[in-house]
């Protein structure tokens, strides 16, 4: 595919444009804000900013919460789903966490499929190294992958730019591009890359666009305050009607005396403390109105609240009705990431294998990691029976991962629906061990 290189230049100059407000989002994860930058400092007094980023902590919940349990795929294609489990373990245990983390961050993500040692292996990318170019009907026509290097003391951007039928290698420097090497095929068909998208509004559509301000006034309020009491220890001594050196004021402090003689014998001479009066009762109001209402914005509830007396797992879920939702709406987003994931891996070992795998036939299984009364599950399974399959009641338990695999296993465990040979290689091989 030949790339119009000033449609490209107009594509690198946006990309470079929304760099800025992506980097922005990801200080904030990493608690680098416009409260702190901009938080007015004061001569001779204490400037300590104190930090509550509620953002990475509300994040990192909603990772774990959908993909702490891993996400199990189930298919009748056996084979299939062994394909994918031995290309994901290549990539990582945290691999998914990671893909959806950045997604929380910037709105969306992606998911690069490349072939090396002949082996499909799947990189991540943000929209600060990675930008996806549309055609007029919304389809991917090409993405590049940006990174910048010091070339000869001169700053040189290298693009890996994916198309349909090939990848192509550019760097570019003073306005001209030039070809780094020549390019190579990757079989996949399509623009090997996966969107982990949250929404079609993309970066307005986040935690962060969601919560930053409220964040960062009540992170200047609870540092206003821990000045304010910091500088309460430097309480100023009043002399009235009274002469005081230097050398006089040392000496009170360091024998804990206070002499005082009136400088004409007729005022009285008295000594206090100026000391400034701190409204907590203010501050608490205002730093319990903001955390309510970024807690409410971000729909997450704070564990340290108190709880009334009931505390079941029909209760809990009850107050985590509205985070869950939420959670629960993120499945699709991943759904879509996977699905396309499959028909990456599925269109690769395909051509290699000359098999036939088609990647609707999986399907994705997220066991969420909130409170769940599996005695009430237990309770209505029983009184269902026979109307649903085992592996159906089995999904429903959040202990169990893999339904598919836990059926097999009762059924090996009872010794139905197997051969006399399968019964026979089973004994032998706990024989064996």
């Amino acid at each position: 595919m030949e790339i119009d290189k000033s449609i490209l230049k107009v594509d690198i100059s946006n990309f470079e444009s929304a760099r800025s407000e992506y980097k922005k989002m990801y200080d904030y994860y990493i608690a680098k804000t416009d409260a702190e930058k901009n938080y007015k400092q004061v001569d001779d007094r204490s400037n300590a900013f104190v930090k509550q980023n509620f953002i990475k902590k509300f994040l990192k919940q909603e990772v774990n919460y959908l993909l702490s349990n891993r996400i199990t795929y189930t298919s009748e294609d056996v084979d299939a789903v062994n394909i994918i489990t031995r290309v994901m373990k290549r990539a990582g245990n945290t691999h998914d966490r990671e893909l959806f983390k950045n997604a929380l961050i910037f709105g969306e993500s992606y998911e690069l499929a490349h072939i090396a040692d002949e082996k499909i292996n799947f990189k991540i990318l943000t929209p600060l190294n990675c930008y996806i170019h549309y055609n007029e009907y919304d389809e991917i026509e090409y993405a590049f992958y940006y990174r910048k290097k010091k070339i000869n003391n001169k700053d040189v951007i290298l693009l890996d730019i994916y198309t349909k039928d090939d990848i192509q290698y550019f760097s570019y420097s003073s306005d001209n591009f030039k070809q780094s090497k020549a390019p190579t095929s990757h079989f996949f068909g399509e623009v090997p890359i996966s969107i982990c998208s949250l929404s079609q509004e993309g970066k307005d559509d986040t935690l962060y666009s969601d919560i930053f301000s409220l964040q960062d006034s009540y992170n200047t309020v609870v540092s206003n305050f821990v000045n304010e009491t910091s500088d309460f220890r430097d309480a100023y001594m009043v002399f009235k009607n009274a002469k005081v050196d230097d050398t006089t004021a040392k000496e009170f402090k360091k024998n804990g005396i206070i002499i005082l003689n009136s400088p004409n014998g007729q005022l009285k001479a008295d000594v206090s403390f100026l000391m400034k009066n701190i409204n907590a009762e203010f501050n608490k109001l205002m730093l319990d109105t903001l955390h309510k209402n970024i807690y409410e914005q971000a729909n997450h509830i704070d564990e340290t609240e108190k709880l009334q007396s009931n505390t079941s797992g029909d209760a809990l879920q009850a107050r985590m009705w509205g985070l869950t939702n939420k959670i629960s709406g993120y499945k699709d987003v991943m759904s879509d990431v996977l699905q396309n994931r499959c028909k990456l891996i599925f269109r690769y070992f395909n051509l290699i294998t000359s098999s036939k795998h088609d990647y609707l036939d999986i399907d994705f299984k997220f066991t969420l990691n909130l409170p769940k009364n599996d005695q009430a599950t237990a309770d209505i399974i029983s009184k269902v029976g026979d109307r649903i399959s085992n592996e159906t009641a089995l999904a429903q338990f959040s202990f169990i991962t893999n339904p598919s695999v836990e059926a097999k296993k009762v059924e090996k465990e009872k010794g139905i629906e197997m051969t006399p040979e399968q019964v026979k290689s089973l004994i032998a091989g706990v024989g064996d061990e």
